[in-house]
This record gives C-alpha cells, sequence and structure tokens, in this order.
C-alpha cells in the first residue's frame, strides 16, 4: 500500500470512486477541486493511499501561494467540512507523517484541515463550529412536523404573503443571487467573493447538474435566493443571501422548505445546512428550527516552524467590519476579488 499525489482534474474515474465513501461530499470532488483551480489558481494535491490500484484514502490538499499569507495546505478552501476519506483505520502518527512529508516539500507554514477530529483526536484544536443536517428519509408530512412551531408558522406566512419560488440556473440567476450576496455581506461588515467565483461554480457545478440557485419573489422583485450543491444523494445548502427590507415575508424560510420538499421527492438522503461559528446564535437558531441534528466540528491548523498542532486566530486580511458597512459597495466588491484567494 502506497501513498500518491492524484490530481482529481484529470483523474477520469474520480468522482465515481470517491462516491464509494460514505462521507464524500460534493467537496472531495474533481468538480470543486475545478472550480477552485479556475477561480483562484489553487493546486490540487490529493494525498491518496491505493491498495492494488484502490483508493483506500483520501486526504484532499490545495496548494495556496499567496504574497499576503504565505504557503500553506489547506483541506479543502472554501468548503464547510471536508472530513478524509477512509475505508479502513489508519493510524494517526502515519496520516501526519505523510501530510507533513507533503508540507515541507512544498515549504508550507502550516496545514489546516476540516472537519478531521475523527483522525486527530489526540492533537489540540484550532477552532470549532456546528453543522447541522437534516435526515430526507422520513416522509414529507413528518419532516414539517419535526420543524419548530415558529418554523412552521413562517412557511406559513411565506405562503399567505405571496412568496413564489424559482430555479434560475444561469448567469441571470447569478446576477440576482450576487446583487442580493453583495447587500447581506454588507450588512454582514464582509467584502462578497468576486462574481467570477460564481460564474465558476454556475460552469462547473451547475450546468452540469451538481447544483441549483433558487430564488424567492415577492410580487415579482427578486427578495432572497439560496445556492445549493449536490452530490451522492447528499445535498448542500451553500450559500445563501436576502433583502433585509422583505424578510418579514419570510422568504428564506419559503426557500428553504422549497429546498426540502424537492430532495424530498428525489429521494436524497440528507440536505446540510452547512457550517454555523460558534459564536452565531440567530443562524444556529434558524437551522435548529428545521429539526436537524446538530453536530460540532473541529479545526486542526499545524504549524511547521513550532513543529505543533497550534490554536492561533486567523490573520486579519480584511478591513474592520465597521468600517465596511459605510464603504460604497463597488469598493466592498474590489476588496473581495482582491483579498478572496489570499484567505482561502
Amino acid at each position: 500500500m502506497t501513498y500518491h499525489l492524484i490530481n482529481p482534474i484529470t483523474h477520469p474515474t474520480w468522482n465515481t470512486d470517491i462516491a464509494a465513501f460514505p462521507q464524500a461530499t460534493i467537496f472531495h470532488t474533481s468538480l470543486w477541486a475545478k472550480v477552485l483551480q479556475e477561480a483562484y489558481r489553487y493546486q490540487p494535491l490529493y494525498l491518496t493511499k491505493l491498495d492494488n490500484n484502490e483508493i483506500i484514502a483520501v486526504f484532499p490538499f490545495f496548494h495556496i501561494h499567496s504574497l499576503l499569507t504565505g504557503k500553506r495546505g489547506v483541506s479543502i478552501p472554501f468548503s464547510d467540512y471536508c472530513p478524509p476519506l477512509i475505508k479502513h483505520e489508519i493510524d494517526e502518527a502515519e496520516i501526519h507523517h505523510e501530510i507533513a512529508r507533503l508540507g515541507r516539500s512544498r515549504n508550507w507554514r502550516y496545514y489546516h484541515v476540516k472537519a478531521w477530529q475523527d483522525v486527530y483526536r489526540s492533537q489540540t484544536p484550532n477552532s470549532s463550529y456546528y453543522l447541522h443536517t437534516i435526515d430526507l428519509s422520513p416522509p414529507l408530512a413528518e419532516l414539517k412536523k419535526k420543524c419548530r412551531t415558529n418554523t412552521r408558522r413562517n412557511i406559513k406566512r411565506a405562503n399567505e404573503s405571496g412568496i413564489s419560488i424559482q430555479k434560475i440556473n444561469s448567469r441571470q440567476g447569478i446576477r440576482i443571487f450576487y446583487e442580493l450576496h453583495c447587500a447581506t455581506r454588507r450588512r454582514h461588515g464582509l467584502p462578497p467573493q468576486p462574481i467570477d467565483f460564481f460564474y465558476t461554480i454556475l460552469n462547473e457545478l451547475i450546468y452540469p447538474g451538481f447544483g441549483a440557485v433558487s430564488v424567492a419573489f415577492y410580487r415579482d422583485s427578486p427578495v432572497a435566493a439560496n445556492m445549493y450543491f449536490e452530490f451522492n444523494r447528499k445535498a448542500l445548502y451553500k450559500y445563501g443571501a436576502s433583502d433585509d427590507e422583505h424578510l418579514e415575508f419570510k422568504p428564506n424560510d419559503a426557500l428553504m422548505w422549497a429546498a426540502i420538499k424537492e430532495y424530498q421527492k428525489r429521494k436524497f438522503r440528507e440536505l446540510s445546512l452547512g457550517k454555523t461559528e460558534m459564536d452565531h446564535d440567530g443562524l444556529r437558531h434558524f437551522k435548529q428550527g428545521w429539526g436537524t441534528e446538530e453536530i460540532k466540528v473541529l479545526d486542526h491548523k499545524y504549524s511547521f516552524k513550532r513543529d505543533a498542532f497550534v490554536c492561533v486566530s486567523a490573520r486579519q486580511t480584511t478591513i474592520p467590519k465597521t468600517l465596511t458597512k459605510l464603504l460604497p459597495q463597488r469598493m466592498l466588491v474590489l476588496f473581495g476579488k482582491l483579498l478572496y484567494r489570499h484567505i482561502g
């Protein structure tokens, strides 16, 4: 059994091969790898263990070379969670040894992994967050019953308000989403990701049938939009955006309920609502309202300089949030275009 570096983009059967792993997500696929390579020029380095040419373990990394943040390995940039794919138990020391050897050969300052708590059980985590998932196997009536009373009330409110949902899997859909995304990010004091990133998602994920853009309309005006990814009968709510002037009509609840109904009808196994920061109580409450299973996920960061797993705050690579809320929208878009490839 040997380790090899594989580029999933050029591996002809990659997505089929990893689909055999129950824990595989859209972030493990060649589709997401291509998005990151094309949008941000990250280099995929998937450390793969083979046994007679059969893939028995995958430790996916991207090499990021930034003038601002240096060289590092990340598993995987802009993913909500990306556990390693392992068929048989592998010793923790062996895994770290192989990754560290890769990192030293690439002059990484550190490597950063997300949702590897089942591998690095004895190591100090760098950060933690919540992950919420809806099991879609029960009948639809039971799924609705599992929702909190307030969530069911919000669904009813959206219906009575005339909120309508449309799938717009096109450049028009991306433009609608992006306008709402920019407004939402500004409210949170953050610059938006570049629109070219979302156009790349459209080309590499949505057009081939691995994602969707759903838009909520109120009186023919778009007031909220969600972006979903799909792989291996598992769906992920990846991005959401809304117009705060119309939140009283509960368009976000309408979008989520429409997604639950669709994916349950299509026999998907689960709908993940993605990651939630530990201090984001409002978002956590919204996700808990859908009868989700909540788990705590750990990230780990290994420093080659300290030769140890460390717990450090992320370097501040964006302008202060209080200032971003005052800047013109065009300025925030420019900051996003300049900064995001350095902070993946």
